[in-house]
């Protein structure tokens, strides 16, 4: 039996908003939270038990206070969470770095950190998997203006010529929303270079990016309100129709991983919510 620790981290009971928690419209900002942790304990629940291995279980809550932050502990009581509320805003940095240094004081055979308010679809039972030897992202972000490279390099180079530098020098841009990391990359999780952020690749060695994969084979933005995504949506925010990847051309030069040739209807053939 392998351990695995789940994180659900970030923002909860937001209402539209980036940085609104829970002060806009009661109503919605509970119902839409409440609908993500139900997906996401269904995930749970199926992953521990149907898939042919048997996977221990921890779950690790971080999130920030709220007139509602009581109820996870309840509502995750089948998995006998660890509950951490933030008092008040840190910004982004800050509470990625904290949460990286406190799951990492876990054993565990593997880390997945996922945004606590994202909604699973149907897809995320098969399309999820935990690896032994490469980290996993969502998938690479979207294409328009080279937004799926990160580079250390003068913006006006990396976006003329992004898709054509080597490798090492201009990386994929992972979508940040979900984050698997297996035990054998713990040090690089400890020093926080390994950590959900789209800008990680560039912090991690060259022989560890290598092991970057990702669970979807086309481009998606990690925003749903911007860019459809097959696996989620961000709970209280609007969804779109669109796939922004669909309408560019790219040759897919230094993208392997991408398949250019799928449809919208083979990429959401499977839109049904894990509720």
């Amino acid at each position: 039996m392998r351990k695995g620790l789940f994180c659900f981290y970030g923002g909860s009971f937001r209402d539209k908003s980036e940085y609104v928690y829970g002060v806009l419209d009661k109503n919605v900002c509970f119902y839409g939270q409440s609908l993500a942790v139900q997906s996401q304990i269904n995930f749970l629940k199926y992953i521990s038990n149907q898939r042919g291995e048997e996977i221990k279980i921890q779950v690790i809550i971080i999130t920030y206070q709220t007139e509602f932050s009581h109820f996870f502990e309840t509502w995750f009581s089948d998995f006998d969470p660890l509950v951490i509320i933030i008092q008040r805003p840190i910004g982004n940095f800050r509470l990625l770095n904290k949460i990286c240094q406190i799951i990492s004081r876990y054993e565990s055979d593997f880390y997945f950190l996922c945004r606590i308010d994202l909604v699973f679809k149907s897809s995320s039972i098969e399309l999820i998997t935990f690896p032994q030897d490469k980290v996993m992202c969502v998938s690479v972000c979207s294409v328009g203006s080279n937004y799926h490279f990160v580079s250390n390099l003068p913006n006006h180079v990396k976006h003329l010529q992004g898709n054509i530098l080597p490798e090492e020098e201009t990386r994929s841009r992972p979508n940040d929303t979900i984050l698997y990391i297996p035990s054998k990359f713990l040090s690089e999780m400890i020093e926080t270079k390994i950590r959900p952020h789209h800008d990680f690749t560039l912090s991690v060695d060259y022989d560890v990016y290598k092991n970057v994969g990702y669970y979807l084979n086309t481009f998606h933005d990690s925003n749903s309100w911007g860019d459809r995504n097959p696996l989620y949506f961000i709970c209280n925010r609007l969804e779109t129709l669109l796939w922004q990847s669909e309408f560019f051309y790219h040759t897919g030069e230094g993208h392997p991983e991408v398949d250019f040739n799928k449809s919208f209807q083979e990429v959401f053939k499977d839109e049904r919510l894990l509720i």
